[in-house]
């Protein structure tokens, strides 16, 4: 027996020493055969491509000179819905990172939020192993059913023949296409003399940057119509909804500092810019004291989370509305935003004048002591030689007199009481032992 027929004999038991468990897995065990998601937002997954399109950059190298680069490629992490393989959120990065991911995961919910008006979230995600310690709290924040990908099994993942057609299909259109993977063969790739003749056409990263965004808006304007109709069958259960509050935590930005609440607001500076917040919930002002830190979504600035700095407390803050200062300059809505504030803050009034007049009821009974009336008590006024202690210690010395004297008043009361209750004892007692009668009788 020849060692290739050995080795076909053999396959099975030779494949993982031969071509790793890899291959093993993809090319000789069996295969789990999967069909589509029924509906919209059953099933999301995820993955980093560095897309096949070049772009110019100039750089400065360590000698002081700008060396223009043109082999550069941009990243971008998509967040493909597996119903109709719909470009549901997306990123564009020099490189993936954690945090690409998490920008293409918020992307995806705003756009989902755009098609169905509220934050859905999917309702079973699945990615692959990258920076999965990191991450994974960021992809259980948005579903209760996340399934990463065994290692190694690319199949599982229908992402990455998406990316495949997205290369042929508009990529290879394109002058600065850059081709297939290396190892699918010279056939497949765009000729390297043209190339560097073109190069300088290459658009810069910007540019590039405005030809992926524009792939991703024909896709979704291709098949968008479809998604969105088949939302309508989507079963309720299956539809999870996200709320603000855990989307801000999520998701939401912050600038690392804290402020505190006053009349205007919780201020805050973004991109140089400041902004004031505000929250219509009266609990919010008993809080006043403390320090907050906001969280914004950079794209949406209408609304924000304010997150005590221990944490303990959150609330929703609106974005404060500038009111015109002339009557002349006002537009519709703004009498009703003027009159929501007005009302607020004569609630707020209201509500401190009940609890004042609540705790005087509580307080009355203790306040209403004679002694707390005496002017010496409350005030610290001195005498023109600086005195103040011996004035009140003589008040009070002089209450202590008074209280001397009527004690001793009603101590004499009682003595006498005393004497003439037992002179009255004496009398009743001889009247019971000696009868007179009988003296008078001799």
């Amino acid at each position: 027996m020849t060692v290739y027929n050995r080795k076909t004999k053999k396959n099975l038991v030779s494949h993982a020493g031969r071509k790793g468990v890899k291959s093993l897995k993809n090319n000789v065990l069996m295969q789990v055969k999967r069909k589509r998601p029924s509906t919209p937002m059953l099933y999301w997954t995820l993955d980093g491509w560095d897309v096949e399109l070049l772009y110019q950059d100039k750089r400065t190298d360590e000698n002081g000179r700008t060396v223009t680069t043109y082999h550069n490629r941009l990243t971008m992490v998509v967040v493909l819905d597996a119903f109709n393989n719909y470009p549901i959120g997306f990123a564009i990065g020099t490189h993936e990172t954690p945090e690409l991911i998490k920008q293409a995961l918020q992307n995806a919910m705003q756009h989902a939020k755009e098609l169905f008006g509220d934050f859905y979230m999917p309702y079973q995600l699945q990615s692959d192993n990258y920076s999965i310690k990191a991450l994974k709290p960021v992809y259980e924040a948005i579903t209760s059913r996340f399934t990463p990908a065994s290692v190694g099994n690319a199949k599982a993942k229908v992402i990455e023949p998406y990316f495949n057609q997205l290369n042929k299909k508009y990529c290879k259109l394109l002058n600065n296409w850059s081709g297939h993977n290396v190892d699918s063969g010279s056939k497949n790739q765009p000729n390297s003399e043209y190339m560097s003749k073109i190069k300088k056409q290459f658009p810069d990263k910007r540019g590039c940057i405005n030809q992926i965004n524009s792939i991703i808006a024909a896709e979704r304007s291709k098949k968008g119509q479809v998604y969105a109709n088949n939302w309508l069958n989507t079963k309720e259960e299956h539809k999870q909804l996200m709320s603000v509050e855990n989307y801000l935590l999520t998701f939401g930005s912050n600038t690392g500092e804290t402020s505190q609440l006053t009349g205007d607001g919780l201020r805050v500076t973004i991109y140089g810019q400041k902004h004031w917040f505000d929250c219509f919930d009266v609990n919010f002002r008993n809080y006043a004291h403390l320090d907050w830190t906001l969280h914004f979504d950079t794209n949406d600035l209408s609304q924000a989370l304010a997150v005590s700095k221990d944490g303990s407390q959150r609330f929703i803050v609106e974005e404060k509305y500038h009111q015109p200062m002339a009557i002349a300059d006002r537009v519709d809505g703004d009498t009703d935003k003027l009159k929501r504030i007005t009302e607020f803050n004569k609630k707020v009034v209201n509500m401190i004048v009940d609890e004042r007049a609540d705790n005087t009821r509580l307080l009355e009974p203790f306040l209403d002591q004679p002694q707390l009336n005496d002017t010496l008590a409350k005030h610290l006024l001195t005498d023109s030689v600086g005195q103040h202690k011996n004035h009140k210690s003589k008040a009070r010395l002089e209450v202590s007199k008074q209280a001397a004297k009527i004690a001793l008043k009603q101590s004499k009361k009682e003595v006498k009481n005393h004497e003439k209750s037992f002179l009255d004892e004496q009398l009743e007692y001889y009247s019971e032992k000696v009868n007179i009668n009988e003296y008078l009788e001799d």
